[in-house]
Formats: C-alpha cells, structure tokens, sequence
C-alpha cells in the first residue's frame, strides 16, 4: 500500500480523475489509510501475479468505461491482449520505474506461458489473444505510451521494448514537499553535536556502501553512519569491515521506518550519502534534498538532472572511495557550505521534483491521450 504509483493516482484523484486501482492481495485489516472519495480499490486476492488480474479487470471492464489503464507493462500486456474482445479499447499507458535489462527470449515464452491457465478459465487459449511472440519487442508495442521516471530508464524502455521514442514521456517520481521538509534545525553546525551521515534505501553492495566504508577509513574525523531500510544481506559486511576500523566510526541501523520516522532521522542528519552504482532516478535521493541535506551522489546517469555538483550537493566518480571522502571532507569542514547546498537542494525539489509537479505532467499527458 501507498506506493509511488498509488501516491499518483491519490493525486489525480484529488485534480477530479475517478480512479480504480486493481491490485494483488487484499486490503489489510487494519490501515490507517485514508483513500480520497475518487478512488476504489478492487482486490484479487491472489499474489499479484499478471495472470491473476486478468478474470477480475474483464469483469470491471464490464462495468466501467475505462479511458487509461496504467500499471507496469509486463502487468500491461496480458490485459491489453484480453481487452481485445471488448469493444471501445482504452488506452495503455505503461509505467516504468526502473532500468530493464534485457529480457531473453526464455524467459519471455515463460512469462506467456505462465498466463496461459487464467485465459483458459475464462474460455480462451494464449493462441486466440495471438500470443505469437518472440521477444520483448511484443510488450512494447502492446501499449501506447511508456511513462518512465527518469531519461535513463526511458532511453532502456526504448532499446529494451523497441517503443518509439514518440511514445516515450519522462515524468520523474514526485516527492510531497510538505511531509519531507527540512526541520527547525541550524544545519551551520552539526545537529546532534557530532557529524552525523545517513543512507536510506536497500542495504545492498550495489548502492556503494562498501564504498563508503573505506571512505570512512580515509577520514580522520568520527562520524555516525545512520542506515535505513531493508537489509538484503549485506549489513554483516559492512559490520565487520567497519570493526576493522578499530570503532572509529559508529554503524546506527535503524531497518525500514515509516514515513514520519524516516522524516525524522533525515531532518536530524547532516549529510546523506548515496553513491549507488545504478538507480532508474532515487526515491531516497529527492526525499533527502527535499528535507534540506547536502547530498554525495556518485556520477551516475540518473543522478545528473537532479544534483549540480558544487550548487545543491557534490557528485563523486561511481566506485570511488577517495572521491567519497573527499566530498564529505568538504561538507565536514564546511558548514556554510551544508547550509547552503542544503537550501539549494530543497529548492530544486520544489521546483522540479514535487508531487504537484509529478500530478500536472500526468494530468497533461492524460489530457494528450484523451484528445
């Protein structure tokens, strides 16, 4: 519940759009959701697998007349192809999140393969939806528009699905700027008296936090390294390699918080560090701008419309700890400096990367479509 695809459709509903939001699962039992007027929620019961939503959206179909249908486009395609049957076609708009990486043909016969039984159960055969597809070609030109986050991950969605660059619109993630804010807090010096660094996202190798640890070797000042979210295996790692630094530096985990505490420990941190080696944008990167913090990136693809190095935070060679520490030597040093990167990095979220800004490219686009 209350993903980035949900806070969307929370926030056309709020413009006037009437949402249906199809998911896997059911609705917990208890929530403290509170969903606007303008949306229904209908629930398969089942994992969420794409085979699982086709039964309970032709039975919708029948009782709306959907303009746009929007979800992933592997969870697309089975849909589209069901929809064939029905007359008065809405139109299919994917939305795509993170980088693809090539799919081989393999797996994409499994993928069919795997929807084959909920076609059978409403009658059909995979072959009468003309399922006779090779690559994932098919999947693109399935659906009439891709929305992708971030120029990266539409520039994968274009080579990846073979979608016409025509067809492409990048609309980044956007961060509510009136929950992610910056504290009440003189960031001229440290907060909590002592400098104190913090990461937010999947505790994985992949997000640059062994590079980290040796940046921190470099150092010679002690900072805390705060951590959030889910470990995925790697915070042993990091354990012991920042034991090797003889306790010089203090490791807090704090696993996956809410949203109010995850706030809470970005408003009461100095600087947030995030030298991932790929993302498709970076949620954790706008909500840390967002709360006002000077940020260390590495000098990835995704990152470059978001940071200017040297204005609302430093960008660091991908992979390189040396790099690492020299930016964060900068920011340690330098307190006017967190001030006013930070200030800048709050401004550039409210400008560009906003829930409103993220609500009014959508709402254009459905207005393109639609016309």
């Amino acid at each position: 519940m209350n993903t980035g695809i949900e806070n969307l459709a929370w926030g056309l509903a709020e413009r006037g759009f009437h949402i249906h939001i199809l998911s896997g699962g059911s609705l917990p039992e208890c929530h403290g959701y509170q969903f606007p007027d303008a949306v229904i929620y209908h629930f398969t019961k089942n994992p969420g697998a794409p085979g699982d939503h086709i039964t309970k959206y032709l039975s919708l179909r029948e009782l709306y007349n959907f303009d746009i249908v929007v979800g992933w486009i592997k969870n697309l395609y089975p849909l589209v192809s069901a929809d064939a049957s029905i007359s008065g076609r809405p139109k299919f708009i994917a939305n795509e999140g993170q980088i693809t990486s090539r799919i081989s043909q393999f797996v994409f016969i499994k993928f069919l393969a795997s929807l084959n039984h909920a076609f059978k159960v409403r009658g059909f055969s995979v072959s009468q939806f003309q399922f006779g597809c090779r690559s994932a070609k098919s999947l693109g030109r399935s659906v009439d528009y891709v929305v992708a986050i971030s120029e990266v991950v539409g520039q994968c969605a274009r080579r990846v699905y073979g979608v016409d660059e025509r067809h492409v619109r990048v609309i980044p993630r956007g961060v509510d700027v009136n929950v992610f804010r910056p504290g009440n807090i003189d960031r001229n010096s440290f907060v909590s008296g002592r400098p104190r660094l913090i990461f937010t996202g999947n505790v994985a190798e992949s997000k640059g936090l062994g590079d980290v640890v040796d940046a921190l070797a470099l150092l010679e000042e002690s900072v805390d390294w705060v951590i959030c979210g889910k470990d995925q295996g790697y915070l042993s790692i990091i354990r012991r390699r920042l034991k090797g630094l003889k306790g010089k530096h203090q490791l807090i985990y704090l696993g996956t918080l809410s949203q109010e505490e995850l706030v809470l420990e970005l408003q009461s941190s100095d600087i947030f560090v995030f030298p991932s080696w790929s993302e498709g944008l970076g949620k954790s990167l706008l909500e840390a701008m967002s709360c006002g913090l000077p940020v260390v990136v590495s000098d990835i693809m995704a990152f470059d419309g978001i940071v200017s190095s040297g204005l609302n935070g430093t960008m660091v060679r991908r992979k390189s700890p040396s790099s690492i520490a020299d930016a964060l030597l900068s920011y340690l040093n330098n307190g006017a400096l967190r001030v006013t990167h930070g200030c800048n990095a709050r401004q550039k979220i409210e400008r560009e990367f906003s829930r409103c800004s993220e609500v009014n490219s959508w709402s254009s686009l459905i207005d393109d479509v639609t016309h």
